[in-house]
């Protein structure tokens, strides 16, 4: 078995002990944490950086998801099928982190999208904010 689809099998197990803590009442913070840190492992190797952080290497950086945590999180929960098929292509098409700048960062809150899509967002264009903002991103 590769690291992806160890990676995968990982997710799988977490979405579904999410999906049961859930129905339990367990407090959103509880299990969106254990959510939250599976999914920083498998960040490794998915980052992609912003021209401006690429052409001042001396600038300070955040590392944040592409496509908003909190809404794919949120995709990932709803799956009522909870299968390898069905979460790898979630992740394939919308896990991403990207290292920007703060300036970047704060194009992103001034135009709403820090936490959010944009209201147009086709719902397949996980870099749809970054266009918005102006934001140019390659691979690390």
């Amino acid at each position: 078995m590769n690291q992806r689809e160890k990676n995968v099998k990982m997710m799988i197990k977490v979405i579904k002990d999410c999906q049961e803590h859930k129905k339990m009442r367990t407090p959103n913070r509880v299990w969106s944490t254990y959510f939250r840190y599976a999914l920083n492992e498998l960040e490794k190797g998915s980052v992609l950086v912003s021209e401006a952080v690429n052409e001042n290497l001396n600038e300070k950086f955040i590392i944040e998801h592409t496509f908003p945590f909190r809404l794919l999180r949120d995709k990932l929960m709803s799956l009522e099928n909870v299968d390898f098929r069905s979460v790898s292509n979630i992740l394939d098409r919308f896990h991403v982190v990207t290292k920007i700048t703060y300036e970047e960062d704060q194009r992103l809150k001034l135009n709403g999208l820090n936490r959010d899509m944009p209201k147009d967002w086709d719902q397949k264009n996980p870099f749809a904010r970054y266009e918005v903002a102006g934001i140019s991103i390659y691979p690390d």
